[in-house]
C-alpha cells in the first residue's frame, strides 16, 4: 500500500503481509507520516 501525504511532498510505502499484525506504535507512526487520523488510516485497510 502506497499513500500520499495529503499536505506535502512524499509518500509512505507500507508492506502488507497476511497473518502480521501492526503493532500500536508501529500504526501511529505510519498515520503521523501520511498525515492521517488513526480513523482515517484504518479505514484504508
Amino acid at each position: 500500500m502506497i499513500l500520499k501525504h495529503r499536505e506535502g511532498p512524499g509518500r509512505v510505502t507500507l508492506a502488507m503481509h497476511p497473518g502480521r499484525i501492526l503493532l500500536p506504535k508501529t500504526l501511529k507512526r505510519i498515520s503521523e507520516q501520511a498525515g492521517l487520523s488513526i480513523e482515517e488510516f484504518t479505514e484504508l485497510l
